[in-house]
């Protein structure tokens, strides 16, 4: 009934759902993808944010976030925040925090909040795997850290040591 509603007859009904079948197919395989093209684009992003920052910026390991961190002069605040924004285009600040996707939230909160005068910036929340900098001015507003780490939601508990040790390799830390 509802094929004649959209003027498909029996005859055309079966190459119609093998159509929405193939349709339906290449949609999940595109999800599929996209979703697992992300740690790909994750080790593209850092090996280029390394690359674009490593004049300006010293990295190191910090244990108590897992996470890569640099300090630099408050001087170099613009020349660093033109590069995080070409590769983490998304910010989120104090005010705007409790309008982020959960994932952001929970990283911020574990992150312990943000304050007056914190960002943090992302790639894009809504995949699976993304990247996110937490940028903290430090309260003398002569320094500023940041803080660089992968968020990825599926990666399995027995795959993250791993994980982890590429992401320091790609900072070269």
């Amino acid at each position: 009934m509802v094929f004649k509603a959209f003027g498909v007859f029996p005859g055309k009904r079966n190459r119609l759902i093998k159509i929405l079948h193939i349709a339906e197919c290449i949609i999940m395989k595109l999800e599929f993808y996209m979703n697992n093209l992300n740690q790909s684009d994750i080790k593209s992003i850092c090996r280029e944010f390394f690359s674009a920052s490593h004049r300006i910026l010293s990295w190191k390991w910090e244990d108590r976030f897992e996470t890569a961190l640099a300090q630099f002069d408050a001087d170099k605040k613009e020349r660093v925040r033109t590069i995080l924004k070409r590769y983490l285009r998304i910010t989120w600040d104090s005010a705007t925090i409790k309008k982020a996707p959960d994932a952001v939230q929970e990283i911020s909160n574990r992150l312990n909040g943000l304050t007056s005068g914190q960002i943090l910036f992302t790639s894009d929340p809504n995949l699976d795997d993304f990247i996110f900098c937490a940028w903290w001015p430090w309260n003398s507003g002569d320094t500023i850290s940041i803080r660089v780490a992968p968020s990825c939601r599926k990666l399995p508990d027995s795959e993250k040591a791993g994980y982890i040790a590429q992401f320091r390799g790609w900072f070269g830390i």
